[in-house]
């Protein structure tokens, strides 16, 4: 229940944040692409709103390409225990009450 309550708290917060953001840069920019002859006009919030978002989604992007390098060993450690489990039920039991030791 707090951690619900804090959550709304925090995004009610960055919400305010970001509202204030929005009416503080509501300039209009020209944006021009380099090698095309474009030009973009739009407000300054969407630009960056823009760079933030392409930002975010490299990075998951790169993030889960990291990722599968370890999903895929995981994987493999993951089978390898299986096939060692049943290799292990098909071996006899070694324990130590079969065992005999010499006595000193």
């Amino acid at each position: 229940m707090i951690v619900r309550l804090l959550a709304v708290v925090c995004y009610a917060a960055l919400a305010v944040v970001l509202l204030a953001f929005i009416f503080s840069n509501r300039t209009l920019i020209d944006l021009s692409l380099f090698p095309l002859d474009l030009v973009l006009s739009m407000p300054l919030y969407m630009a960056l709103s823009a760079v933030f978002v392409i930002g975010l989604m490299l990075g998951l992007s790169y993030s889960a390409l990291l990722s599968i390098k370890y999903k895929r060993r995981s994987y493999r450690a993951q089978r390898l225990i299986v096939q060692l489990e049943r290799e292990m039920e098909h071996k006899p039991d070694i324990s130590a009450k079969h065992v005999t030791l010499p006595k000193s």
